[in-house]
């Protein structure tokens, strides 16, 4: 391979199986076996010499051997730009603006089960390539189905601001699961502008979202986490916290609120586990059949806590969480739920009487990135007038 010295030659600890070049728009990127890292980066070409160089290097990380890699001929890549990419520096935080890479450069980086390190790529994520979006939090933990405590880890991946999954292609799903999205699925935004590129013509790229062989079973992020992530350090480890602080999970100011409420829904938790539990009543309320837009107020512990089996569960759904917190607020349906995928099946189920209220998600406890709207129970609820506005004061 030559000389470390060598011009054109990379230090990496990837193995490289090709390069992608746009002359045109002076970038390039390597792939690697497997798909399990994605180096890109943008060119200028130097004065006078009419050859590209880079000007700055995005950085994926994997744990591959370290090998050289060789950019194609005609293509230089400084010495001095060199970076290993195993030694990543985390390039994306809350408050960045990246734009979402076209389908065709997303496709190189997934393997043949159209994933990035476990993770899939869904075909409801391809309307957003070429639009330009915020980071909201680094997806360093998320919580799992089966539930795995301390929470996995989750690598190289970032939550954008306000973009769910609508289902469409997934039989429905009406949850809307926050997408996850690799960081070499984008591309940092430098210039300030807020107007992205529209996406290249060209093929739709066809996504799986059934597992082969199994027609009834279908796969997306959610299904397949437990696959895309590592186990988390204990919850005693310090360093993790103050990842959360430099990552801008949390100020510090939220994280000592967030140890804070640990301890509170904890004696909660106890208090409520002195109570009797047995198999949920029988119905005997009428059917709210609430609509999108309608005001209920959360009924309190003390109402909801007896249509709750041992498992604190009503029919198989969890009352828990911050969903506490809710008892007593007077909030407004966002829509109905009729029809989710089990995470941990991948099955299409229907359910009955049960709806999402504006505003009411999992609020990054320990760090998770899910943002999960919580599933309310029409049975936890009662019909509510809206809140009443507060006057100016005299």
């Amino acid at each position: 391979m030559g000389d470390p010295g060598e011009p054109g030659i990379v230090e990496s600890r990837v193995s490289c199986i090709g390069l992608l070049c746009d002359p045109e728009r002076g970038e390039f990127a390597f792939t690697v076996p497997g798909m399990r890292a994605f180096i890109a980066g943008r060119t200028d070409v130097a004065s006078g010499s009419g050859r590209p160089t880079t000007s700055a290097l995005e950085r994926r990380t994997c744990g591959q051997p370290s090998v050289r890699i060789r950019p194609e001929p005609g293509w230089k890549v400084d010495p001095s730009s060199a970076v290993y990419v195993g030694n990543m520096k985390r390039s994306l935080l809350p408050g960045d603006w990246v734009e979402v890479r076209p389908a065709s450069e997303i496709v190189q980086t997934l393997d043949t089960a159209d994933a990035l390190q476990g993770l899939p790529f869904m075909p409801e994520m391809l309307p957003f390539a070429g639009r330009r979006f915020k980071v909201v939090q680094r997806a360093e933990r998320t919580c799992v189905h089966p539930p795995q405590v301390p929470f996995p880890k989750l690598a190289d991946s970032v939550v954008l601001d306000g973009l769910r999954c609508d289902g469409s292609l997934h039989g429905g799903c009406e949850l809307g699961c926050m997408f996850f999205w690799k960081e070499s699925w984008l591309r940092p935004v430098h210039d300030g502008s807020r107007a992205g590129n529209p996406p290249p013509n060209g093929p739709i790229p066809e996504l799986d979202v059934r597992r082969p062989g199994q027609l009834e079973t279908f796969v997306c992020q959610a299904t397949e986490l437990p696959r895309a992530t590592t186990p988390g350090p204990p919850l005693w480890s310090p360093g993790q916290y103050v990842d959360f602080v430099r990552d801008r999970t949390y100020t510090v100011a939220e994280l000592a609120a967030m140890f804070w409420q640990i301890g509170s829904r904890k004696l909660r938790r106890l208090v409520g586990s002195r109570r009797p539990a047995g198999p949920p009543p029988a119905p005997d309320h009428a059917p709210l059949d609430l609509q999108p837009g309608e005001w209920v107020e959360v009924k309190g512990q003390d109402e909801i806590l007896p249509t709750l089996d041992a498992n604190r569960q009503h029919k198989g759904l969890a009352f828990s969480g911050n969903m506490v917190e809710a008892c007593g607020k007077k909030m407004r349906a966002l829509k109905r739920v009729d029809t989710l995928i089990e995470e941990r099946t991948g099955r299409l189920r229907t359910v009955r009487g049960t709806v999402l209220l504006e505003g009411s998600t999992c609020d990054r406890y320990l760090g998770c990135a899910r943002g999960t709207p919580f599933l309310y129970r029409e049975i936890w609820l009662r019909r509510g007038e809206p809140p009443v506005p507060l006057g100016p004061f005299l």
